[in-house]
């Protein structure tokens, strides 16, 4: 049975909205033939859009609004991909609302992305909006896109050298190890610990009675150049936008540590300690002129009691035995106590657990070692904490604030209570493995 010839118009005459119906499909594949025969066998694509109509906002008829070039282009590329292509023909994709984040916006993002990177910059979403406003602007929520719609772009349209290879997150390469008398040191202070020191291998023992204490720095950049430098720094180990064909270019190697570790005119250096003990941490500012050596540490050791004191609650029985790494201030590069850190122990009420020559203590140990990973979450936490003003003109009355905050989400959200029991288990996990470091 033939269809009614209003059924049969709208056939060919009605299409989703702004879209070409199938009528006006077929009439641009006509079109495409006409110019190819009147130029020479070349498609003159913007002629043939200004012939053609989109459908209007109801779909069954037309509006006064052509194509733009790079639909028709698509259109007539797609066309000619498909053999068994007719007019009207769906090709499954969606045909809900046009996206908001449009092919050009894309563009746009990706070629704003791959710039920060041509010029030094680790390409980060806060870059790209401050500088593609427009193009990472939501028309609909009135707001930029969210971070994870505009990091998909980065790996669907980013890349460094060729566009097949596209950004994928990962780490750069990295090449570390430890020498086997290292290895063999680490062995034996495990072995040490857990079998023939009392209540080495309680980590209830550990969890109560041990203090666990770093001596730590950060550095505030004065400049933005030198807050440009030490963000490069900073993603050393971090998974970052790389093709495969690109991992030992210089823009995807690390950046120079130094910038996070040295002060200069155009950084300046805060001292501070983190304490871990009994589940709780803290984190206490040292003074500007504070030097890490034996006084230096005295005077960290003759503040401890109210710094855990503050931590564990003003009755609280305090925890007596320290544990810290072989670093200066501390330990000479044989194991031997500094004096006047031993003093102040002493002097404190508190007592060292390698007592004064810790030479059975491995030197490279920091994958054991509680308060490093204390460290390291509150680092993380610092970095994820943005300072109320540019961190080029962040003080450190504004960074300290900053780091209190810091370690009160801390105390709140992670399980410092099951990090400070954990010492036992990290040096079998050590014996396992025969000395290799602690998978992270």
């Amino acid at each position: 049975m033939p269809l009614p010839q209003d059924a049969l118009r709208e056939l060919w005459h009605a299409a989703a909205p702004g879209r070409l119906s199938p009528w006006q499909q077929a009439r641009a594949l006509a079109l495409r033939d006409a110019s190819k025969e009147i130029n020479g066998g070349h498609v003159h694509v913007s002629w043939i859009a200004s012939k053609l109509l989109k459908t209007d906002s109801t779909g069954l008829a037309y509006s006064a609004e052509s194509p733009c070039h790079g639909s028709v282009s698509e259109f007539l590329q797609k066309v000619a991909e498909d053999p068994d292509w007719f007019p009207g023909k769906h090709s499954g994709t969606s045909r809900g609302p046009a996206p908001m984040l449009t092919s050009r916006k894309r563009r746009r993002i990706a070629a704003s992305a791959m710039t920060q990177k041509a010029t030094g910059l680790e390409p980060s979403v806060e870059e790209t909006i401050h500088r593609c406003p427009a193009a990472t602007w939501n028309p609909t929520t009135k707001q930029p896109f969210s971070d994870k719609t505009i990091r998909k772009v980065f790996l669907a349209q980013c890349y460094d050298f060729d566009p097949s290879r596209p950004w994928k997150l990962q780490l750069p390469l990295q090449r570390r190890f430890l020498p086997a008398d290292v290895k063999e040191h680490r062995l034996r202070m495990a072995r040490r610990i857990l079998h023939s020191h009392e209540q080495g291998s309680s980590s209830q023992w550990w969890s109560r009675n041990v203090v666990w204490l770093d001596p730590c720095a950060s550095i505030l950049p004065r400049t933005r150049r030198q807050y440009d430098r030490m963000r490069q720094a900073d993603l050393g180990n971090k998974r970052r936008y790389i093709s495969d064909d690109a991992r030992g270019y210089s823009r995807n190697l690390r950046g120079p540590k130094e910038a996070l570790k040295q002060a200069s005119h155009e950084a300046m250096r805060i001292s501070w300690i983190v304490v871990l003990a009994r589940g709780r941490m803290a984190i206490e500012m040292l003074p500007e002129d504070w030097a890490l050596n034996g006084d230096g540490m005295a005077h960290v050791v003759a503040s401890l009691p109210g710094v855990l004191r503050r931590m564990l609650g003003p009755g609280s029985t305090l925890p007596r035995t320290l544990f810290t790494d072989r670093g200066t201030g501390m330990y000479s590069p044989m194991g031997m106590v500094v004096h006047a850190y031993a003093d102040a122990v002493a002097t404190a009420g508190f007592r060292l657990y390698w007592g004064a020559n810790a030479a059975e203590q491995a030197p490279d140990m920091g994958d054991l070692l509680l308060h490093e990973t204390a460290v390291a979450w509150f680092r993380g936490k610092m970095r994820r904490t943005k300072p109320t003003v540019v961190p080029w003109e962040e003080t450190r009355a504004q960074w300290a604030a900053r780091a209190s905050r810091c370690v009160k989400a801390i105390n709140s959200e992670y399980n410092a209570k099951g990090l400070c029991a954990e010492f036992p288990a990290r040096l079998r996990k050590c014996m396992e493995n025969e000395g290799e470091r602690l998978a992270k």
